[in-house]
Formats: C-alpha cells, sequence, structure tokens
C-alpha cells in the first residue's frame, strides 16, 4: 500500500460476531463514546477461496478457529477503502502473550490465503 494511504487509518476495538468465509468477519465495532456499528470487514491485502472452491471450507473453519464468536480483537481500517460489496478494508488483530498477531498474516502464513495488492 501506499503510504498516503496510512495517513488515513483508524483503530478500533471490536468483537467477533461471525465469520462468513476466509476473508470476510462481521463484528460488533466500539466507535467509542458509546456508538458501536455492527459490520463486516474484508481482511485486506490478502484473498481466501470462497465457500464454493477447494480450501475455502478450511479456510473460513481457520478463520472461525483464530477469531471465534465473542472474541475481542483490535481492527485497523483505512477511510475511503471500501471493497465492492460495500465492506470495510481492514486488518485484524488478536492479543497475545507477547503483543498482538496480525490475523491477515496468520491466514497467509498458514496457506488459507494469498496475497494480493489493495
Amino acid at each position: 500500500m501506499s503510504g498516503f494511504v496510512h495517513e488515513f487509518e483508524f483503530w478500533y476495538q471490536a468483537t467477533v460476531i461471525s465469520n462468513h468465509d476466509g476473508d470476510t468477519i462481521t463484528l460488533n465495532i466500539d466507535l467509542g463514546r458509546r456508538q458501536y456499528s455492527i459490520d463486516s470487514i474484508r481482511l485486506i491485502g490478502m484473498n481466501a477461496p470462497e465457500l464454493s472452491q477447494p480450501g475455502g471450507y478450511e479456510a473460513r473453519d481457520f478463520l472461525r478457529f483464530m477469531c471465534p464468536q465473542g472474541t475481542e480483537v483490535r481492527i485497523q481500517t483505512f477511510k475511503n477503502k471500501n471493497d465492492k460489496y460495500g465492506r470495510w478494508l481492514g486488518k485484524v488483530y488478536l492479543p497475545t502473550e507477547g503483543g498482538v498477531d496480525c490475523v491477515n498474516d496468520m491466514m497467509m502464513a498458514a496457506g488459507h490465503a494469498t496475497a494480493i495488492p489493495y
């Protein structure tokens, strides 16, 4: 991504509601000041197979394993960056004992997604 896009990044706390497939996650996003938004996030920079394609269910199940319903996550979104379905594009981070892990990177490292430019 260009450096310009990173000037308009936003960070939010969120709770996982569901995972439709291997690259889309629905979250209850804390917007601050007791304002919440339930929205889908398309994991940016990667592409997982559709459910109708080989590996699709495995990718979805891996994402569900990493981020089960109720998991508290941190998301990084980018202003004016939506996909063709209107979903926000972003990165999802899980808290770990050593800091945080990027779910997008873990999906690719596990072979459930491939890198794509956005």
